[in-house]
């Protein structure tokens, strides 16, 4: 855990100091050793979360980019079973970065629990997964889109990773450690489709960021989109098109909105 209790304020471990669990309540202790990344642990040696795994630097690096109060959310249903998510954002996105592998039956319990869910999966740990990855997918589309790039048919199964992840119903995203890119692997639409669509890494966290200031939703917009899609072209034709026509929609209510500006006609008036 990067947050525990402390004084009845969240804090990150240090050196010295003893706090609670956030979930559980029970003491926990501060480990700050030289190897792993500084963290809280139980005192119990017991995990009260049984999805939570060690973290990486991979998994604080993603945590970075995102507020501290979205880290390490606790979410409790209804039966009193609760997890810590990753990262929830305010429009109820939550995100969990997954480094290590996972059985389907412990992801298909995550996709239950979470009515938003988004996996961002470190696409490195097997040697031969890039490569598999790539050689899989088929461009069909290329578009000037300030978020998605490409989207392309999968059109082998020769990816260990396509397989592993291609039944989910949440939306996946595979980091390979490239600067600018992701690849966001959507759920199968009604015909059994995979569709893999390359996204731009800072607009994805980008969006989610200026989802807290903007009532657009472009993640749900284009999981809902990729659920009809019989194609990769149909998905951006009919996705970035729509997008196209709300951009200008908007740039039309602005310009109508600056016309209308009672101090701008007033000052018009005064030149004249």
């Amino acid at each position: 855990m990067r947050f525990a209790m402390v004084d009845g304020e969240r804090k990150e471990p240090a050196r010295g100091l003893a706090g609670t669990c956030t979930g559980c309540h029970q003491p926990t202790v501060a480990k700050c050793g030289e190897i792993k990344v500084h963290h809280w642990a139980h005192k119990s040696k017991l995990e009260c979360d049984p999805w939570w795994e060690n973290e990486t630097e991979w998994h604080r690096n993603w945590k970075k980019h995102f507020p501290e109060t979205w880290q390490e959310v606790l979410h409790k249903a209804d039966s009193g079973e609760f997890h810590r998510a990753d990262i929830k954002t305010d429009k109820n996105w939550v995100v969990e970065f997954q480094y290590s592998p996972m059985s389907s039956a412990e992801r298909s319990s995550r996709n239950a629990f979470y009515e938003k869910l988004l996996w961002v999966v470190h696409g490195l740990r097997r040697k031969k997964d890039p490569d598999q990855f790539f050689s899989s997918l088929k461009v069909v589309k290329t578009v000037e889109d300030p978020v998605f790039r490409r989207a392309c048919d999968v059109t082998s199964d020769k990816s260990a990773l396509l397989r592993d992840w291609s039944n989910e119903k949440a939306p996946v995203f595979f980091d390979f450690n490239e600067p600018e890119i992701l690849w966001c692997l959507l759920p199968r639409n009604a015909e059994g489709k995979v569709i893999v669509v390359e996204v731009i890494r800072q607009r994805f966290i980008d969006l989610h960021l200026a989802n807290s200031i903007s009532s657009s939703d472009i993640f749900g917009e284009l999981f809902r989109f990729a659920a009809s899609a019989t194609s990769a072209e149909d998905l951006f034709l009919k996705f970035h098109y729509l997008r196209q026509d709300e951009k200008r929609q908007k740039q039309l209510i602005a310009e109508e909105a600056w016309r209308r500006n009672p101090f701008r006609n007033q000052r018009a008036s005064r030149r004249l």
